[in-house]
């Protein structure tokens, strides 16, 4: 899944559900939760993904993504405390990039 051809509010749902995942656990996390952050509605939320099971699995995979282009942009000569600067800014250009609408 490339998340290029995704539309903000797909988007936004994943970024939402990163959040409510990583706060609540897979099986605490509920569909409403996540689309009360993403700012749409319940039925638009099914719509673009169907499941809890599928919107978890595109999270994963949004991550993924994320961090393989991470590794692609790092060099194995860089410390530590570079990679860790690194990973902050790719956070940063993430949420400037994909912010939830508030």
């Amino acid at each position: 899944m490339v998340f290029l051809n995704k539309t903000q509010s797909q988007l936004n749902i994943i970024k939402a559900g990163l959040i409510v995942f990583s706060q609540l656990g897979k099986s605490k996390a509920s569909m409403a939760k996540i689309a009360n952050i993403a700012k749409v509605s319940k039925p638009l939320l099914f719509h673009h993904f169907g499941s809890k099971e599928k919107l978890y699995k595109a999270c994963l995979q949004f991550t993924n993504e994320q961090l393989q282009n991470l590794k692609q942009s790092t060099s194995s000569s860089h410390s530590f405390i570079l990679m860790l600067k690194e990973i902050q800014i790719a956070k940063f250009n993430l949420e400037t990039t994909y912010p939830i609408n508030t």
